[in-house]
């Protein structure tokens, strides 16, 4: 079974801005290496308050994780991504939280059935492999089933984990929750 894993989707707070990333296409949705120095830390805008603050998962293009979450993964042995030192601003003047890392996932699977997911081809790539947006996404379980993490080939803003990534959200609880959504996918 695998799941998309988002930031808390009922959430009222979350990255406002992202920093800018030096380099031509440098990015955290390929799923490639990034090779690009990259500055220390990479600074985040936020609407969080002191009361309110940023929980484990926040971020979209970029995936913003706690250092906990980080830790979380690499004891189950995900270590397929790779950590930029992250610092998040509130919203309040001098309100700001470290201990965070904006995530590059590496790898990229295209593991959806499009015979049986619903999309709408956004763009056509050189490598003929059309970026989807999906109003319904079913993965072909045989393509995902080796796999723990991966963004999905086919729409690099989709994050997958593995429903032994979401055992150990369940098996490790953290005071205040995790912050993630994990929406369950369809499989063929």
């Amino acid at each position: 079974m695998f799941y998309r894993l988002e930031p808390d989707i009922y959430a009222t707070s979350g990255i406002t801005e992202e920093p800018s990333l030096p380099g031509f296409g440098t990015t955290f949705l390929g799923g490639a290496r990034i090779t690009e120095q990259l500055p220390r830390p990479l600074v985040f805008a936020s609407n969080f308050t002191r009361t309110k603050p940023p929980r484990a998962f926040v971020g979209l293009s970029i995936p913003v994780w706690s250092s906990e979450l980080v830790d979380l993964f690499h004891r189950i042995g995900v270590d397929n991504f790779e950590c930029f030192e992250a610092t998040i601003k509130g919203r309040e003047p001098g309100v700001e939280w470290s201990g965070y890392f904006a995530v590059n996932v590496l790898g990229l699977v295209a593991a959806a059935d499009r015979s049986k997911s619903k999309s709408i081809e956004i763009t056509s790539s050189p490598s003929g492999m059309p970026f989807a947006g999906f109003t319904e996404l079913v993965l072909d379980a045989k393509k995902a089933r080796p796999f723990d993490l991966f963004r999905l080939a086919e729409n690099t803003g989709t994050l997958l984990v593995s429903e032994r990534v979401v055992e150990a959200f369940q098996n490790n609880p953290r005071p205040g929750g995790w912050g993630v959504s994990a929406i369950e996918v369809e499989e063929s």
